[in-house]
């Protein structure tokens, strides 16, 4: 009697459990998986996980992501003041440029008077009409080989030599090629524009057996003398 008892409760409580495992079995289970494009819910029975067919296709669904919208705001440009500036006209109207003085012509020659670096007299005389140099003295003297020597550097062209822009420069050789033995006197010169004033340089040259021996060089200055 006691062991059909028994029999009958273990057999029970076999059907309990089975109930209680069978209730477990048919609950849906959640799972969550990670999608490439976003999250995902997939969903499968208790059924798909115990027998491993599914129940429901296995179809990700990816919930798109909202694309932010950008706003721009123009910058506004700082305003800006412009100054236009007119030429300035002297009521008195342009500059008058100082006109070049002309000196004037004269029928005789035209003498100027003056020193070189060396304090020695200077005579330079043109023609009247201001186109050329006729007579020329500075004298010089220049230390050579042998000591000091004295030149007068006088020179007289009749003909005159000319006046360009002017300015003139004149050499004077002397001495025996066949000896080598040569020599030169040269000047040069720069008149103001009226013809007032004129300056210049001097140089002496001078060989001995084609070897030389003297090249000094200066300047003088003279001025337009009272006629």
């Amino acid at each position: 009697m006691r062991r059909t008892i028994w029999t009958a409760i273990v057999f029970m409580g076999v059907l309990v459990l089975m109930g209680l495992l069978l209730a477990l079995l048919s609950r849906p289970a959640h799972h969550t998986l990670a999608a490439d494009n976003g999250p995902a819910s997939v969903f499968m029975t208790a059924r798909s996980i115990a027998t491993g067919t599914p129940s429901v296709p296995l179809t990700p669904t990816f919930a798109a992501t909202p694309t932010a919208t950008v706003t721009l705001t123009p910058t506004p440009i700082a305003s800006r003041t412009v100054h236009a500036y007119l030429p300035y006209i002297s009521k008195h109207g342009p500059p008058t440029p100082t006109p070049t003085a002309t000196p004037t012509p004269t029928p005789v020659p035209i003498e100027f008077a003056g020193t070189t670096d060396q304090g020695k007299n200077v005579t330079l005389v043109i023609k009247g009409d201001f186109s050329a140099v006729t007579e020329v003295r500075i004298p010089v003297t220049v230390t050579c080989e042998g000591g000091a020597i004295s030149y007068s550097g006088y020179i007289s062209v009749p003909e005159g030599v000319p006046i360009e822009d002017g300015r003139f420069s004149v050499r004077l050789w002397a001495g025996r090629t066949d000896a080598g033995e040569l020599a030169y006197n040269e000047y040069a010169g720069e008149f103001d524009p009226d013809f007032s004033a004129v300056e210049g340089t001097w140089r002496k040259w001078r060989t001995e057996n084609n070897r030389p021996i003297c090249d000094t060089a200066g300047t003088w200055g003279a001025t337009r003398a009272s006629e």
